[in-house]
């Protein structure tokens, strides 16, 4: 589908600088390094217009085209530059054969690659868009494509019979999370309607589960995919993937930084409900982040208990609370069940953040956010902070 947008703009206005030095540069072919100049002007437009040309379309075989049509262009410019440097500054360096081949070698390699990308796929990943990594969402089905930083998520039409909520309650949840300080530890939301995808690229599994779990939001047909609502957000891997594949020391600080990000969101008053691992997530820059709204409320609205003494062993290891709950009641005593940590992970945890499994912790928030409700949430850690001198 042909589309014309603003961000056509910036390689058209490139490629009309261009072929304006070139046609300068042709007018004056005998100063030195014209030639070289020339040529160089000649890979900086073809790399603007395969940029523009990408712009222009919605289809993803065309964008892959235009991208490979950068490619001669980008991979030029390096050997262009050196010949224009060294002609123009009259250098006593020639480029014999023997050079300019080796010169050449990378660039060449890396427009093969490029053009025969689809033969082995070291320059742009499968492009189809697949299930996204980390344990199915009970409320979402998310999906991504493994080269893309996004994901998208769609509300299943049912959820699982652990959650007591409904769609309703899910969009109002990602409204609250909109207007709220996000205070480095959620991941921002945008909301979508009426998306167009090529079927083609889709995962014919992931097809399936959108049309069996998503039939409200989701519609396909023979060459289209058509999302009538959902979110996109930038894509993490979760937390407990990270944690089984990072190294022992960048593991360990994040299991910190993930007891650090439930007290940033508490300060800030919001309480994420799902406190299990596979709702949180772990940035480029190594930062936990939260990413499942659905259960979030406001640390204010909530209600801190300690657990009540067992009266008898019956009440002691029965199946059910022996206690009433209401509406709102959250007991932090029951916080490491849901931590679903490694035996050392969680002894670190707890002795860094243990003061979170405590009912008087989060009263104390409480008051101290009725107070203030704009809070205080640092965005570096303590040892960042500047000492005054006195």
């Amino acid at each position: 589908m042909f589309q014309l947008t603003v961000w056509s703009l910036p390689s058209l206005a490139a490629m009309l600088l261009t072929a304006a030095v070139a046609r300068e540069v042709r007018r004056n072919a005998s100063v030195a390094g014209a030639p070289a100049l020339l040529a160089l002007a000649g890979c900086v437009f073809l790399w603007s217009l395969g940029q523009f040309l990408g712009t222009l379309t919605t289809d993803l075989d065309a964008k892959l085209l235009a991208s490979k049509l950068q490619y001669p262009g980008i991979a030029g410019l390096a050997v262009t530059w050196i010949a224009f440097a060294l002609t123009y500054a009259r250098r006593p360096v020639r480029l014999g054969r023997g050079l300019l081949a080796l010169l050449c070698a990378v660039p060449a390699a890396t427009v093969a690659l490029a053009w025969s990308n689809g033969l082995h796929g070291a320059m742009w990943a499968d492009a189809r868009l697949v299930e996204a990594d980390g344990k199915r969402g009970m409320v979402m089905v998310v999906f991504t494509q493994p080269s893309y930083p996004l994901v998208f998520k769609i509300v299943r039409d049912h959820f699982a019979p652990g959650k007591k909520i409904g769609r309703e309650h899910v969009l109002s949840q990602y409204r609250l999370v909109f207007n709220h300080d996000r205070v480095g530890r959620l991941i921002d939301a945008q909301e979508y309607r009426h998306l167009e995808f090529d079927r083609k690229r889709f995962d014919e599994k992931l097809v399936a589960e959108l049309e069996a779990e998503c039939g409200r939001s989701v519609r396909v047909d023979a060459n289209r995919v058509l999302v009538q609502h959902c979110f996109v957000q930038r894509r993490v891997r979760p937390l407990d993937l990270y944690l089984r594949e990072a190294p022992d020391d960048h593991a360990e600080a994040m299991v910190l930084d993930y007891g650090q990000a439930i007290k940033d969101l508490a300060r800030s008053n919001l309480f994420p409900g799902d406190l299990f691992l596979k709702n949180f997530g772990v940035t480029r820059s190594r930062r936990c982040v939260f990413y499942d709204y659905d259960e979030v409320s406001l640390i204010t609205d909530l209600n801190f208990r300690r657990v009540p003494a067992a009266r008898s062993e019956e009440e002691e290891f029965a199946d059910q609370p022996w206690y009433p709950v209401e509406r709102g009641d959250v007991f932090p005593e029951h916080f490491p069940r849901f931590i679903d940590l490694s035996p050392g992970h969680r002894e670190l945890f707890a002795q860094a953040h243990g003061d979170l499994f405590e009912p008087d912790w989060w009263r104390e928030l409480q008051a101290s956010l009725r107070q203030n409700p704009a809070g205080d949430v640092r965005p570096y850690p303590g040892s960042a902070r500047l000492v005054q001198a006195h």
